[in-house]
Formats: C-alpha cells, sequence, structure tokens
C-alpha cells in the first residue's frame, strides 16, 4: 500500500469517522507511517486506557462532542475521583 487513498480505503472498513481517518492520514507518506507503528501496538493497552493519578484540586472543563463514539461511561467513576471539581459540556451533533 503506497497511497493514502489505498490506507484510506482500509481504515474505512474500521473506522466510520471520515475526519478521523483524514487526521491519521496526515502521518502516512509515501507508504510509510511517520509515527512508530510498532511502539504502538506494544503499548497500546497503556495508551488507550486510563492510568489513576493523584486528584487534581482545581476546576477541569471536559468539552465532547454529543456524537463522539470515543467517550463513554467506562471511565466515569474514576474520572470524577480524579477531577472533583470537574464541569462537562456536550456539543450536540458534534463529532470527535
Amino acid at each position: 500500500m503506497r497511497q493514502r487513498a489505498e490506507a484510506a480505503q482500509v481504515m474505512q472498513a474500521l473506522i466510520k469517522e471520515e475526519g478521523v481517518i483524514q487526521f491519521i492520514l496526515k502521518s502516512f507518506n509515501e507508504g510509510e507511517w511517520r509515527f512508530n507503528v510498532p511502539a504502538l501496538w506494544e503499548n497500546y493497552a497503556t495508551i488507550s486506557g486510563w492510568e489513576a493519578v493523584p486528584a487534581w484540586p482545581h476546576p477541569a472543563l471536559f468539552i465532547r462532542g454529543g456524537d463522539s463514539p470515543y467517550l463513554d461511561n467506562h471511565y466515569r467513576d474514576v474520572l470524577l475521583r480524579q477531577f472533583p471539581d470537574d464541569h462537562a459540556h456536550v456539543i450536540s451533533g458534534a463529532g470527535h
């Protein structure tokens, strides 16, 4: 696979948001990824998970798109413990 169009076609089978695909493709050049793919695979569990850290004692604002598939309630309890003075804003009709 040397062309961005080919890479996009592969990703479209797995990723439904065209904007995310286009963002990822910014790191694809002449058949090569600019980021370290082996390191991402090796550390995916750490990167994609949530690591507990001490509570942030200051206000925190979370903004998400109402149509984003990336934030769910899986980490809600730990997030609230880490950011006890949080505020959230959901932008209706917006994706990631």
